[in-house]
């Protein structure tokens, strides 16, 4: 963060008067950083300096992570998804009810879902070519992170970590015969001590 373009560091933007208010996320746009909070979101302008809290039913929510998606800015959150740059909530992708979104990330050309549903992987217009979840193989249903790598799709559940080829993303109609393969962890090793899992 050049410090010609923006305040001295450190310096507080926001505070919050509430104890029980987390943030959960944040993103910069042009000049703009977006707070996603358990409260709703807020925005920051560094030009202007000021700050705002939008009351607006389809912000005002436990947000989870914020992104930026073809240049649009969208918080995923315990409602579904909001499309912010168009004041749009969506609370469906395909058929399937958008329950608590944890995530949001555009992987290669796909747009993936962190959902307690699973992982929706979805085209540009979120429509799900792929859900990968518990009858998948995973140890759960809730999702909570995903990223990737060249060959891996690595997915975070409440349950533990689970690996899947990245051309699930690529090739959606592999999943029919997909499973996830069970990881099982012998033993860890610390400061060159091993613990061996009980």
């Amino acid at each position: 963060v050049s410090q010609s373009r923006y305040p001295t560091l450190p310096s507080a933007l926001s505070t919050f008067t509430d104890y029980r208010m987390s943030v959960n996320a944040l993103l910069l746009k042009d000049s703009v950083v977006y707070v996603g909070t358990s409260s709703g979101l807020y925005t920051y302008d560094f030009r202007s300096g000021k700050s705002s809290h939008p009351v607006k039913p389809e912000l005002n929510v436990h947000i989870n992570d914020l992104a930026i998606i073809d240049g649009e800015v969208y918080a995923a959150h315990e409602s579904g998804l909001t499309n912010i740059s168009k004041e749009k909530l969506i609370q469906q992708a395909g058929p399937f009810q958008l329950n608590s979104v944890k995530k949001i990330k555009r992987i290669r050309n796909r747009i993936c879902l962190a959902t307690i549903d699973g992982l929706f992987i979805c085209d540009a217009k979120l429509q799900p070519l792929t859900v990968i979840n518990k009858s998948k193989g995973l140890l759960s249903s809730t999702i909570n992170d995903v990223t990737a790598d060249s060959l891996n799709l690595v997915i975070s559940t409440i349950r533990g970590v689970a690996l899947a080829p990245i051309q699930l993303i690529m090739n959606p109609g592999q999943t029919s015969s997909f499973r996830t393969p069970k990881i099982t962890i012998q033993s860890v090793s610390h400061e060159f001590n091993e613990v061996t899992p009980i």
